[in-house]
């Protein structure tokens, strides 16, 4: 059976514990808030993409072309399974 301050403790608990998770993430909250303005502005952005920009320039014509060989290879293995031509699958 529970007495007078074991039934008071219990709301003051749960209070005490909301308040303090409120608390934690309102602090978080600020913190993503500070990180967003500092790393992801347009400036940022900008300066991110001057870096890779050459890089990706060059490596995705590359990527592009060979995609072609890749699917005709990989389609012309899913034919021939379908076929019955399982050896091939083997390559």
């Amino acid at each position: 059976m529970e007495t007078t301050a074991e039934a008071n403790w219990h709301p003051q608990f749960i209070q005490a514990l909301n308040e303090d998770i409120h608390v934690y993430f309102q602090g978080r909250r600020d913190l993503l808030k500070t990180f967003v303005d500092r790393h992801l502005g347009f400036k940022e952005c900008i300066e991110i993409q001057k870096r890779t920009f050459f890089r990706d320039f060059l490596r995705n014509p590359v990527n592009a072309l060979w995609a072609i060989p890749s699917l005709s290879i990989r389609k012309s293995l899913e034919v021939s399974a379908k076929l019955g031509w399982d050896t091939a699958l083997t390559l």
